[in-house]
């Protein structure tokens, strides 16, 4: 009985990082493509 409560605990504990990992990697884009606009605009402005 313990270690189908230990291995459900872990498989929550891990499918939380994975959601955590994956978020931080879609803000990352999402600054990175503000980022690239923005000198975009920069350079448009320029011209």
């Amino acid at each position: 009985m313990a270690m189908v409560d230990l291995y459900r605990t872990l498989k929550r504990q891990v499918f939380k990082v994975f959601m955590e990992e994956r978020e931080k990697r879609r803000t990352a884009i999402r600054l990175r493509l503000e980022v690239q606009k923005k000198a975009f605009d920069k350079k448009e402005n320029l011209h």
